[in-house]
């Protein structure tokens, strides 16, 4: 690769990086980095200061060998980083953010990697999409094992390590394992739950029994423990259903017992026990986390004396049982979801016009689609005569000198062609998804926010969470406060909405058709609106909800 010979005399530190969530098996373990990036740096005469190496995700700021690279470059005792790739370095906006600054004040004089160089002068557009790319991957993988989970779980299979007398079938594709009975096990825990029944036996005198008459063993080789036990006399995934992230399912492994003794078993325990719990559901549960512990928030029900139903949201305080956040109530905490729907209700007149300019964008770059479209055509006719000339070169009698085109020959001219020819397909059939995707996500986009507060109002328990999902993330409670970190089409339509208020309003008191048109024209001469966003936004994260509401 070419290194302009003006940053040779640059002194550098050599960043090296492999994760575990790196599902890509693409990139190179830290040894085939260093290999490669060593001779990069003895081939161009480079200045190399230290080499870091570190094996830890980038999804998360807070890497401590990273740190440390930065600190060097801001006490400026280097100026230049070398790594595999931009990926390498961050996969997270804020060590991304950090990055581009760093470069565009010129603390950062180059990062160079395999691929290319990146210098101050670049145009920074294409550093933050290459960054943006890194940290849309970690997302999109987060999203799909989301998805996955739930997906299994919503299919009877309870998600995690089976309990006590079952077993993981790994056996099966990747994500589609499932749990069977432990034939070591199964039965032995099964008459653990017969003692049990039989109102003769308390816990403590049924381990003795399993520990040093049964010699009973769990699949980690140790001896049951108490606490062990009364977790499996609570469970409710020995008589079939299990729960996951707040929600209750059917499960599809074999029971060990019936309901009904389950719930014999929970009033035989008393209060060290717990009955069946009812099939309540709640619509945030398993998406908003402690904004001090870190904790996940449950949900419970409460009925007073006089038997109103009350329902409360709070830590559930097991990363920090001392966690000294309060609980909020539901009234309270959807009214803040409707405060922040609210803040991104844009006007209908404005969502009439929104949508017209868009279609006007989108018919301007239909003919830069055209013109794309016919190029790849051209392209694509072209790779196909050039693959023909080539056959016919290869089945022809003879050639001039009085010999056939050897194979050997055939198939290494043969290979890049048919390999352009699946790229020019895969592009003709993906340029017309490109515009129509994103007008249509715009359109859907400005709908929603018409709407989202009137549907959230009366929709059921999992609109209202698909509503909350739609608009936003890192969800999190404090101080009684939801906090929300708005997706970036919605924290602009928040961002422009006074501007859209206050133009309203200087409109006259017309009929509906003269105050469409002069909405039009009101809309499409203000220079924040038609520009679609402002300059000033374009690097900045969603805002938190409660900044937006106070």
């Amino acid at each position: 690769m070419w290194i302009p010979e003006n940053i040779k005399n640059l002194k550098f530190d050599v960043y090296l990086r492999r994760s575990s969530d790196d599902n890509d098996h693409q990139v190179a373990s830290i040894d085939q980095q260093k290999n490669f990036i060593l001779k990069l740096i003895e081939e161009n005469n480079l200045q190399v200061d230290q080499i870091f190496e570190e094996s830890m995700s980038a999804k998360q700021p807070g890497r401590p060998i990273f740190n440390q690279l930065i600190k060097r470059i801001e006490d400026e005792i280097v100026n230049g980083i070398i790594c595999w790739d931009l990926s390498r370095l961050a996969r997270n906006p804020i060590d991304a953010g950090n990055l581009s600054w760093l470069l565009q004040q010129e603390k950062i004089k180059a990062i160079i990697t395999a691929f290319r160089v990146y210098l101050p002068e670049d145009n920074v557009l294409l550093l933050n999409i290459e960054f943006g790319q890194a940290n849309q991957y970690v997302r999109d993988l987060s999203r799909l094992i989301k998805r996955g989970i739930y997906s299994k779980a919503e299919q009877g299979w309870m998600p995690g390590v089976a309990p006590e007398g079952y077993l993981n079938d790994n056996s099966h594709e990747k994500g589609k394992s499932i749990i069977i009975p432990d034939p070591k096990r199964f039965n032995l825990i099964k008459k653990m739950w017969e003692l049990m029944l039989t109102g003769i036996y308390t816990v403590p005198q049924i381990l003795k029994i399993v520990n040093e008459e049964w010699g009973y063993r769990t699949k980690k080789g140790e001896k049951l423990s108490r606490s062990g036990l009364y977790h499996i006399f609570t469970n409710p995934f020995y008589y079939g259903e299990f729960i996951y992230s707040g929600k209750w399912y059917k499960g599809k492994h074999q029971p060990m017992i019936t309901i009904e003794e389950y719930d014999r078993v929970q009033a035989i325990l008393g209060k060290k026990g717990k009955q069946r719990p009812k099939k309540r559901e709640f619509a945030f549960t398993g998406m908003i986390r402690c904004g001090e512990c870190g904790g996940m928030v449950t949900a419970e029900e409460k009925v007073n004396r006089y038997g109103k139903h009350y329902i409360y949201y709070h830590c559930g305080k097991r990363k920090n049982p001392n966690c000294s956040q309060k609980t909020i109530e539901l009234k309270k905490l959807e009214k803040q979801i409707e405060e922040l729907l609210t803040s991104i209700e844009i006007p209908k007149e404005f969502e009439e016009w929104a949508i017209k300019y868009i279609n006007e964008l989108h018919e301007k770059e239909d003919l830069d689609q055209k013109n794309i479209s016919k190029s790849i055509e051209d392209a694509y006719q072209d790779c196909i005569k050039k693959i023909n000339n080539l056959i016919k070169l290869k089945i022809s009698p003879a050639n001039s000198d009085g010999s056939l085109l050897p194979d050997q020959e055939f198939e290494k001219m043969m290979k890049p062609l048919q390999e352009e020819k699946r790229v020019l397909e895969q592009k003709r059939k993906n340029l017309d998804k490109r515009i129509n995707n994103w007008i249509n996500l715009s359109k859907n986009t400005f709908n929603f926010a018409t709407h989202a507060r009137y549907w959230f109002k009366n929709g059921s328990l999992r609109e209202k969470r698909e509503i909350l999902q739609t608009i936003g993330s890192n969800f999190y409670l404090k101080d009684k406060k939801l906090h929300v970190d708005l997706l970036k089409p919605y924290f602009l339509i928040k961002t422009t909405k006074p501007e859209v208020v206050k133009t309203l309003k200087r409109l006259e008191p017309l009929d509906e058709s003269e105050r469409k048109t002069q909405s039009d024209i009101v809309f499409s001469s203000n220079p924040i609106l038609s520009r679609g966003e402002d300059s000033n936004l374009r690097s900045r994260k969603g805002d938190s909800f409660t900044d937006c509401c106070n």
